[in-house]
């Protein structure tokens, strides 16, 4: 596996921001999503519990899975880096015109296949933000995928 350019093996620590993962197709490969116990997973996955795939995207565990759950996956991962935008270009812009052309996004991006939505919620900025202190915004728009 390559974490930022650099070959590694064995245990790996992931610093906190964006970091680049490369890894062979032979360490990340596709297991029977209807498993119920860790067994059954640990029988199913040849690689477990080192499964690249599951590692980074998790495993969508049923309900009434039994044992332990070791590929949690990680909260956020990306098949591309967006693109920085400073807050004072947001000041600028319409809040509907920024939320449509997110939706749209979104949107294309769901019926694609290559995001499925988890969860949409507002989650107030603290008083010291930054962006409340500039007075831009007192809130922001956590979307969560699977």
């Amino acid at each position: 596996m390559y974490l930022n350019g650099r070959l590694v093996s064995g245990s790996a620590y992931l610093p906190q921001g964006f970091t680049q993962i490369s890894t062979s197709e032979s360490n990340y490969i596709d297991v029977d999503e209807n498993l119920l116990t860790a067994a059954d997973l640990e029988r199913e996955d040849p690689l477990y519990p080192y499964n690249h795939k599951y590692l980074i995207d998790g495993y969508p565990y049923a309900d009434s899975f039994s044992g332990d759950q070791v590929y949690q996956g990680l909260d956020e991962h990306f098949a591309k880096l967006l693109s920085y935008r400073s807050p004072e270009e947001f000041a600028y812009l319409n809040l509907a015109t920024v939320i449509t052309m997110m939706f749209s996004r979104l949107k294309k991006a769901m019926v694609t296949g290559t995001l499925r939505l988890k969860s949409i919620r507002l989650i107030p900025l603290g008083k010291k933000s930054k962006l409340v202190q500039a007075g831009l915004f007192s809130q922001v728009l956590q979307i969560s995928f699977m």
